[in-house]
Parts: C-alpha cells; structure tokens; sequence
C-alpha cells in the first residue's frame, strides 16, 4: 500500500514495507440504539466503538482463495498470483507466463515486502548443529530466472542474510543463508536488491519466494496457493480442497464477529496418518488452538465433518487470523481441508446483489450543513440554541453517531454524498479539482426516473465552477462574496419545494453553516467573545485571517479565538432555525409524511486548542468524524445508531429509498436497512474499511485501527483507544491488523485504477478567485486556466 491512485508498479523507497497473505473482503461491525436528548457521539476510545464493514454473503466467505498465505517449512510468497501487484512495492511489471509457471518481474534494481511471521513459528526455530542453543540462521530461498547476469543481495530486518547468484536466461533455485539476520515475532521486512544491472531494461523473473529456519529441502517443491487448491473425491463425496503436507499452514485473516464459527471438512490421501489443527491468532493474545485432530488410514475413506467456534458471543469482535496447520504427517501424505469457509452468527445481506426496494417515500432532501462536529460537547463554549438544534434534530429521527467523511475537503465529501465513490473514484481529491462529467450522480439517475431535482450551495467549491451544477433541473446559489445572510439558501428551497409539493422531488442543500466567512449582524457582533477584547476579529473576514494564519500564526491571536467560536455557534444556529422553518413548511403542506430528510456534514471540527476551521493538510480523524440524522423513511424518532457509516453511503440510500438502481460506480451501502436491528450488537456490515482519501494519501479506519499511507512516507498503523492523536506507529505490536489494513488499502488503489474518472480542473476566474480568497482558499495570481 505504497503509491499514488493510479501508480501501479511506480518506483517507491525500498524501505517501504507491503504485506502479504491471504486476506479477506470481510470486516465486521456492530451498531446499537440509545436515547439521548443531547447526542454525545462517542469518542475515539474504540473500547465502544463497533467494528465496521460491509454487508456480507449469505452463506459465509470461502476461505479457498489465492488471496491466503501459505508456508511449508517457512513461508512461502508466491510471486505471481493474480494479487502479486498487490502484495509488494517495487518496480514491477506485468506478471509473465513462462515454462508453466506465472512469474512476477523486477524491472529495476530492488523491492520490498513485509511478512507476518506467528509466534509458534519462530518458537520453532531449531538451533545450528554446529553451536547448540543458538537460532539458526533464516534461509531465503527463490525460484528465479535471470535477464541479466549479477548478484541479488538478500536483506532482512536491516540485515544481510546472503546473496542469490543470477544467470541470463537460466532458470534455478537459488539460496541465501549464513548471516546473522533474525525472523521476529510480527511483522518483518524483506528487500531484494540487485548488483549492477540496468533499471530500464528489467533484471528478474521470480516465481516463488520461501523463508524458513528449518534445513533446506533442495529438491523442495513450492506449494503456491493454484497448487495447493484441488478437487478432491473422498468417499464418493467431491470437494474443492486445500491439499497440505507436513509442516504446512494455510493462513486466513478476517474480522472475528462474535459468533463466528468455521466450517470444513478434513481427510487424508496417503498412508500413515497426520496431525491437523485450526488456531486462531489474534494481536496481543496467545494462539488458541479451536480444532485438533489425528488422522489415520480410514480417513482416505470418508470426510470428517468439523464445525467449531472462532470467536464465541461473549467474545468482543476482533481482527484476527485463522490458520490451518499440519503436524507430523508422514511422507507423502496429504491432509485434505474440503470446502473450509467463514460464517457469522447473523444472517447477512448481500447489498451488491439486492435490488432497489423502494418505499413509499416520495421527496428526499439531503441536507449538509459544512463543519458541524458529530456532537456538540466539541464545540467550544457552545451556545443553548446549537444545543436546541442537535436536540430537535435527534427527536425527529435517528441520529447516527459514527458517520466518517470521506475527506477532508468539503468538495471531496460532498462528491462522495452526490455520487456514491470514495475521491480514490470520483476524483475531486485536491483544491482545484473539478467534479468529472462522466461521473454519474443521483441528480443524474433520479432525472432518468422523471423525479424533479434541484441543487442549493452557498460554497465556491461546490459551486458551478466545480462542475457541482451538471444534471440538476433547478440550481440555486449565493457566492460568498454577495454578501445577505446565506442561512437564507433554505428560503429558496421552501420556495421550490412548495411549487413541487405535488411531485416526487430529490433536494439537496450544501450550506456555509458553521464555515467561515460568518454573516452576523452589527447588533450580535457586539455581543460576541469576551467583553474586554482588545483586537478586532470582523467573522465576515474570518476566512481570509485562518488562511493568512498559516503562514503567520500571529495573525490570529488568542483573544480572537473566544469571539470566532462565538460567530461559528451563531451561524450554525442561525441556519438549524431556517432549517426548522422549512421542515415545518412542509408540514403545513402535509408532504412532510412521504418526505425523507438526511441532515449531515461534509468535514468536522478540530479540536478547540487549534485554530478553529483551519483547511487541514492531514487525513485528521477530528475532521472526518461528522454527525448523520436521518428523518422520515422508517427512521425511528429519538433513537442513537453506533453503525458505522460514510459520506458515500447517503447517495445510495437516497437511490434505494426512491426505488432506483445506483450506479456501478456507486460503493456505498444503504445504511437504513439497519434500522431493525438497531438494538442488536451482532447487527454487521462486512467487506471495506471506511476510505478517505486526499491528495495522494490515503486513511482506512476499522474499528479502533487506522491506516494512514502516504505517497512519501511509510504505512503508518495507528490504534486509536491507545493512542486517540494517532502518534505512535502501532504495525510492530498489530501485524495481524496492519496485513488486513495494508492489502484492504491495496485494493482501494486497484479499483481506483480501474473505476478512477480523470481529473478535471476548475477555471480560476477572477470572480472564481475572489469567491475563494474569502473562503480562506489561496489562489496562484497565474493560474487563470486549467492545466
């Protein structure tokens, strides 16, 4: 997980460390219901956060997948399953068919890749003949062909371990032992770098990679993962299979929901009986052993059935790997695992394949106000009527407590809510960056249905300009440099809405709300922050003072800090009662009943001791966690949902609530379907860690984990109830849920590769610039035009 969308195979620092192994699209959540007149939103203490995914198969996850890590006598890396782009950084090219087998490529002169090595197996570690009571050395061992005469040195954990010998256009195994490099419980980091060859011209084919501890094998056979996957008949009863040998494993990792339970069925072909166990390795927790079975000759006859608990309902939900061993199998047996596969102890919905249900909804209005914090105790000093709008917003619906933004730019976010893609996709992913024509929106599908639809913005970035106005029947917006009051956006969306009262509708609405520049009257700015302030902080500027700040912090001094809060808790007031004159506009006009209203944001606040609404130049958590209330469409009134949600999955509810098909470019999931289940704990969404994307970086947020990635630097593992700043580097102590992360973030860029619409760029004209410099955006005076 080392490079920008759309870069496979670009050149990173060796250093970086990718991981490998069998990884599933599964991940877990839990989401509950509680009352609250104030919703307090949680904390970053994930000892009450719920794990989070999305919605699973029916039927359970097949653990028989070239995704798995395998080992036979060590660990062994198949370079070139259909996921090698994905298990490694380096430069590399396509996979390469050659003599029967699928090679990975080295086109440069090194790469690198990280591996989990358990804790069992490095306890396995026999020590030298020659010095009893010392490790012996780790072997690194490959099947290659050259393209280039030269010498590959072979480094692990900062240490030689040895050198491969590489011969043009000759095929070998190759070793490299004898140094005093040492395997570690975790992760650990292996580089290949080659001696004197040219990058341009490619030096390498690979084949498979084994590491290991025990005595080399030299007619050693790999066991890639197409080749440990049969169809296996035993008894009459045919299976797809794993076929394991002795001193092998087959590693899974997933998340562990309570009540998950694995499924298989064991036999043996050969004679001489063999040992089989299931473990379950979790981070921080001694390996436990679910399963255990000695086979003999009557099992080449007939299948055992096994069937035992992976993680039991009192358990809490984890991230975890199962793991497959074969023990003490005599030679030329094979352990046959039949049909081995994951289920959970709920019935799951597979939202890919679930046709729009519809409802009896009618008109949809989706509401973002920017910069509103997921609960109120953020914000600072905060005022009764903020208070009152966060509780008049719970009473009327559900309120959704772990909504994560996209980004951290309300354009990136607002994109997402409009088409469903996470800015990986949708490409609005930087200041300038304009929303692509060829990505559909729920403007576009719900026009195509002959629903009226109609777009109000009081922001520059999700202006015309933007590209924001493509597909809406009506548009309506207020610059930020016109001046009036822009809570009054929601008067020309009463006026709208009550010309369409009597046909079916799709509304939406992106505010200024708590974002600065703030519009206060002369009488309430009196009023504002301490009353013997010295300084002179004018909220219509405010924008442009946070942006000069930046580059001189004293522009801004503590003093104004107080009265800017004060401005942000006047807004966001102001524009919740023209949000409560609407709705009771509506209900005047009895639509309100078929009426399904979502009020949410698109980035949040950062914590009080910071200049407040800074533009952020990181993938903050402080900024993407904003608040979801939803109102009307079944929503149960006066009720808390901890189920994890993102910007992305608005669009799609939107779409499934009015009866239509998202399209395919849509990955969000509908979010109302857990209504239900809203007081179960076991109630799960499988299959993604919640994205954000910005800029080339990258954040994936599961459970208590983040995964923060940058184009420039190292993966960096954060476990947010430790370490709620996200400032000690976690992947040494979580391997297990850095390897679930790291490849869960790999295939975000992989689809990003395929689904990504090109960018587009905004024209900055002067108007366009000016909108932008009271916004707090700075503008290059030259840059008058795309480029």
């Amino acid at each position: 997980m080392c490079y920008d969308p759309g870069d496979v195979g670009v050149t990173v620092p060796h250093s970086r460390i990718c991981p490998i192994g069998l990884l599933s699209f599964a991940l877990a959540l839990g989401c509950r219901s509680a009352t609250s007149s104030v919703p307090d939103g949680g904390s970053n203490d994930a000892s009450s956060e719920p794990l989070h995914g999305d919605i699973a198969r029916p039927h359970g996850l097949s653990m028989l997948d070239e995704r798995m890590t395998l080992g036979h006598q060590g660990l062994l890396i198949d370079l070139g399953g259909e996921l090698a782009a994905l298990r490694f950084r380096g430069d590399f090219g396509p996979s390469v068919e050659r003599e029967g087998a699928t090679w990975g490529k080295l086109l440069g002169t090194s790469f690198s890749l990280g591996f989990v090595w358990t804790e069992k197996e490095a306890q396995g570690t026999p020590p030298r003949a020659n010095a009893p009571g010392i490790p012996s050395p780790v072997f690194v061992q490959a099947r290659v062909r050259g393209l280039k005469d030269g010498r590959a040195t072979i480094v692990l954990n900062g240490k030689v371990v040895g050198t491969w010998p590489i011969l043009r256009d000759e095929t070998r195994v190759v070793v490299a032992q004898g140094g005093y490099a040492s395997i570690v419980r975790g992760m650990n980091e292996l580089s290949v770098r080659m001696n004197g060859t040219a990058k341009e011209d490619g030096s390498l084919l690979l084949d498979w990679i084994h590491i290991g501890t025990e005595a080399i094998d030299e007619q050693y056979a790999a066991p890639t993962p197409r080749d440990a996957m049969v169809q296996a008949s035993v008894g009459g009863r045919a299976k797809r299979a794993l076929s394991l040998r002795t001193s092998s494993f087959a590693r899974f990792v997933d998340w562990l929901a309570p009540g998950t339970r694995v499924r298989a069925s064991v036999a043996m072909n050969g004679v001489g009986g063999a040992k089989v166990s299931l473990v379950r390795l979790v981070d921080g927790e001694s390996p436990n052993v679910l399963y255990e079975e000695t086979l003999n000759d009557a099992d080449q006859k007939q299948w055992r059935d096994v069937d035992v608990v992976a993680r039991t309902k009192e358990e809490a939900p984890t991230l975890g790997a199962l793991e497959w061993q074969i023990r003490a199998a005599k030679k030329g047996v094979r352990v046959l695992i039949g049909d081995p596969r994951i289920e959970w102890g709920v019935q799951w919905v597979d939202q890919n394949h679930q046709p729009p249900r519809g409802t009896d909804v009618e008109r949809i209005a989706i509401v973002v106000l920017s910069r509103m914090p997921t609960n109120v105790t953020q914000i600072p000093e905060v005022s009764s009527e903020v208070v009152a709008l966060y509780d008049w917003l719970t009473s009327r619906g559900t309120y959704f407590s772990d909504l994560r933004s996209t980004s951290v730019r309300e354009q990136g976010a607002f994109a997402s809510i409009l088409t469903g893609c996470s800015p990986l996709v949708h490409s609005v992913d930087r200041t300038y960056a304009r929303l692509p024509k060829n990505i559909p929106t729920i403007a576009d599908t719900a026009r195509q249905a002959g629903i009226s639809t109609a777009l109000f913005s009081t922001l520059p970035t999700t202006s015309a300009a933007y590209g924001f106005s493509r597909g809406w029947d009506h548009v309506a917006s207020m610059p930020v440099t016109a001046g009036g009051n822009p809570a009054e956006i929601f008067d020309s969306l009463m006026k709208w809405t009550d010309a369409h009262k009597g046909s079916r509708w799709l509304a939406v609405v992106h505010a200024r709300a708590g974002h600065p520049p703030w519009h206060i009257s002369e009488a309430t700015l009196k009023t504002l922050g301490p009353t013997d302030m010295s300084g002179g902080m004018d909220p219509r500027k405010a924008g442009i003072a946070i942006a000069a700040s930046k580059k001189n912090p004293k522009r801004i001094s503590e003093s104004d800090k107080p009265r800017m809060w004060a401005a942000y808790n006047v807004s966001l007031a102001e524009h919740g009662k023209k949000l409560r004159e609407w709705v009771e506009s509506l209900e005047r006009a009895d639509t309100l009943a078929k009426t399904a209203i979502f009020v949410t944001s698109d980035v949040g606040i950062q914590p009080p001791d910071l200049l407040p609404l800074t533009q952020a130049d990181v993938l903050n958590e402080d900024l993407l966690r904003v608040p979801l209330f939803a109102i009307g469409a079944g929503a149960p009134a006066g009720t808390q949902s901890r189920a994890s949600v993102t910007s992305s999955d608005v669009a799609v509810t939107t779409l499934e609530i009015l009866g239509l098909t998202p399209p395919i470019t849509a990955k969000g999931q509908d979010f109302t379907r857990v209504w239900s289940d809203a007081q179960s704990s076991t109630t799960t969404r499988r299959g993604f860690a919640r994205v954000a994307a910005d800029s080339g970086r990258l954040s994936l947020r599961a459970g208590a984990f983040v995964l923060l990635d940058s184009p420039s630097s190292d993966s960096k593992l954060c476990q947010l109830t430790i370490d709620p700043t996200c400032t000690v580097e976690a992947r040494t102590a979580y391997p297990i849920a850095f390897e679930w992360l790291a490849m869960a973030a790999l295939r975000e860029r992989k689809q990003a590769i395929r689904d990504r619409a090109p960018s587009e760029d905004v024209f900055l004209d002067p108007t366009l610039v000016e909108q932008l410099h009271a916004w707090g955006v700075s503008t290059n005076s030259d840059r008058t035009a795309p480029k």
